[in-house]
């Protein structure tokens, strides 16, 4: 990532429609992975991957599941 840039998370509104309906065990993931991310955006165990065709090379998504 661009060292002049701090990482940023966005969630979709569909994410927050959508987490009342996830398994008990995805929706720990997911706030397993919101926590980590609060509290080091730049840890290894963070999986980011290139956006193809991004409006920004810096762009990057994150699997959770």
């Amino acid at each position: 990532m661009n060292a002049n840039l701090k990482p940023t998370l966005a969630f979709s509104e569909s994410l927050f429609q959508a987490l009342g309906s996830l398994p008990k065990a995805v929706f720990k993931k997911v706030f397993a992975f919101t926590e980590k991310f609060r509290r080091n955006p730049e840890a290894a165990s963070l999986n980011y991957e290139r956006i193809q065709n991004a409006a920004c090379p810096d762009y990057r998504s994150a699997r959770i599941d």
